[in-house]
């Protein structure tokens, strides 16, 4: 009987020796997880970090401006298909004249960017419930060229 209770501490040891290894394995995973999204965010270009920030901004004040005060990564992709599509077709610069065609193009970009820096898994640009506010957006860039807008 004392050697069964020998061998089950032994076991007991070897489990607890595992258990603390797997734990140092987890926090390394960990802290180089956080290290490599240290250096990818470190790398982005500044001057992209500033737009998107300031399209993201223009955005929600909009939604603001509309009674919508969730976050965009809270917004369900239906309702957030129509808040696009109705800022796409009547966003302005803040002295009321129209944006350039390129710039609604890149503020779309912006959006999608900030939406999947904060772990958002849809995209405006490509899926299929955002293809109304594109819809909006390529005929309102078309209106603006045909004003003389753009290239």
């Amino acid at each position: 009987m004392i050697k069964r209770t020998q061998r089950e501490l032994e076991m007991g040891e070897k489990t607890l020796e595992s258990l603390a290894r797997r734990i140092g394995e987890l926090d390394e995973l960990i802290e180089a997880e956080n290290s490599t999204e240290e250096f990818v965010r470190s790398m982005r270009n500044p001057n992209t970090v500033r737009k998107t920030t300031a399209d993201v901004n223009k955005i929600e004040q909009w939604l603001l401006s509309k009674n919508e005060s969730r976050d965009l990564c809270d917004i369900p992709p239906a309702e957030l298909n129509n808040y696009l599509a109705h800022f796409f077709m009547t966003a302005t610069k803040q002295n009321g004249e129209e944006y350039e065609p390129d710039t609604l193009k890149s503020i779309q970009c912006s959006i999608n960017r900030f939406l999947a820096e904060k772990g958002s898994t849809v995209n405006i640009v490509e899926d299929r419930e955002f293809k109304h506010s594109r819809d909006v957006l390529v005929s309102k860039r078309k209106m603006l060229r045909q004003q003389g807008r753009g290239n």
